[in-house]
């Protein structure tokens, strides 16, 4: 059964923009600062250690320009990510763009990403009326998110080591009735990186070993909420489990790891018996 795309969305905005933020000197202890129906984070402090300040002023501007472009570099990688995932996979992004401007916390220069508001809840805080309300919603996300992760896994490509449901909201667009309520991703950390199944790189597969099994987690946690659970979401994870105790299956450390998973993953446990019973049928 095919995932219905987003029918409305805001246009991305994932070019770095140049503001003077000299005025923004209320950020909380989180980094954020709320402006209306947007919130601004903080993210990355580009700051010259204390031998690099003695340098000249054109060497000073010469350096910071390199880490703020080292910076950029890892924006960039990480909203062609988030925009694949809305485009190609159905998850909702809540609408962002990128600043830098001069560093509230005291360094030279910072990138911060300012975010449309979500009016709603954190994912994994809804109860069980609002899980059901959107239940459709929570469907597409998480068969999305593992859809993605499976590709990756099988194919190549980059991958987020961080979306979890905590980095979820649900509910609707500050400022635009126009959009329809949905589970909106608003937590836009560039943690990504890189996988070749044609390496030997067993840590960055272990990376996205463990963000499968952690979203699997989240997926059980909010299904055991609803009396029929989400079969396209489900399906999906054990797609992206199988395929990864097939590659993973020799490495003790991740043996023992799914081990213990499979005590408690009702997902994991089943895939387990598939896979030592082929000819048997677990549904």
């Amino acid at each position: 059964m095919a995932i219905e795309q987003p029918k409305e969305s805001l246009p991305f905005k994932p070019d770095l923009e140049f503001s003077d933020l000299e005025n923004l000197n209320s950020f909380n202890a989180g980094n954020i600062h709320s402006l209306g129906d947007k919130y601004i984070v903080r993210r990355f402090t580009i700051k010259l250690n204390e031998q690099e300040k003695k340098s000249s002023p054109e060497q000073r501007k010469v350096m910071i320009t390199a880490l703020q472009q080292e910076r950029i570099t890892d924006e960039k990688i990480a909203d062609s990510l988030f925009e694949q995932l809305h485009k190609q996979y159905g998850v909702a992004i809540a609408p962002y763009h990128r600043v830098i401007g001069a560093d509230t916390a005291g360094g030279d220069r910072a990138i911060y990403t300012v975010v449309n508001r979500v009016e709603g809840q954190p994912l994994d805080e809804l109860n069980a009326d609002e899980v059901k309300k959107y239940r459709e919603q929570i469907d597409r996300m998480f068969t999305g998110l593992f859809r993605q992760l499976n590709d990756v896994l099988t194919a190549g490509g980059v991958f987020h080591s961080e979306l979890l449901a905590m980095q979820f909201m649900a509910g609707t667009m500050s400022g635009h009735p126009e959009m329809r309520p949905d589970v909106y991703l608003v937590d836009l950390d560039p943690f990504c990186f890189e996988y070749n199944p044609e390496s030997e790189n067993q840590e960055t597969l272990l990376s996205l070993g463990v963000a499968i099994l952690r979203l699997v987690g989240d997926l059980e946690l909010i299904d055991s909420k609803l009396e029929v659970k989400m079969t396209n979401a489900e399906q999906a994870a054990s797609t992206a489990v199988r395929n990864l105790l097939r590659i993973q299956d020799k490495d003790e450390f991740f043996r023992s790891y799914i081990d213990e998973l499979a005590e408690v993953s009702r997902i994991i446990k089943k895939v387990e018996l598939e896979l030592s019973n082929p000819t048997e049928s677990f549904d």
